[in-house]
């Protein structure tokens, strides 16, 4: 990747918030510090060892995750970087684009579906598209690059607010 991207989207703050809160947990767990999490004198090591590595676990995924999860938006492609996997996704292999959302409010997502139905990528909101002209944004950018893409009817809806 020679060239710079015209748009990087990282995620938001308020996730990076809550891997320090979890973070803030694990020091006042490891510590015993007792600010927030009050250990008593009769827990066994084993009780105290699943807290320690569980908060470890959720810091690892969350704070990294926050940090090294971006997609950046090229002239030809969308390039999705997260902790876990790298994908490239050309914008003429872009057939159809759905906003959709998998049960609370929190959790609305586009998703770019390719020839077949085939899903080549999942964007969450939680990526700096949270507020209604950035996910306008997002859709515009999307069909300008991609005349030929089919929305779905929650992003005609989006559109037109």
């Amino acid at each position: 990747m020679n060239e710079n991207p015209i748009k990087v989207l990282s995620k938001s703050r308020f996730y990076i918030f809550i891997s320090l809160f979890v973070l803030f947990l694990l020091i006042d767990t490891l510590l015993e510090l007792n600010i927030i999490v009050k250990m008593h004198e009769n827990w066994y090591e084993s009780t105290y060892s699943i807290i320690t590595v569980s908060l470890l676990t959720v810091l690892m995924v969350g704070f990294f995750n926050s940090f090294i999860s971006r997609i950046y938006l090229y002239n030809d492609f969308i390039y999705i970087k997260t902790l876990f996997k790298k994908k490239k996704i050309y914008y003429k292999d872009i057939k159809e684009l759905d906003f959709g959302s998998s049960g609370s409010p929190q959790n609305f997502y586009f998703v770019l579906y390719g020839e077949g139905g085939k899903v080549l990528g999942i964007i969450q909101l939680q990526y700096d598209l949270g507020k209604l002209n950035q996910q306008k944004d997002f859709i515009n950018f999307i069909k300008n690059h991609q005349p030929n893409i089919k929305l779905d009817k929650n992003c005609e809806r989006l559109l037109q607010r």
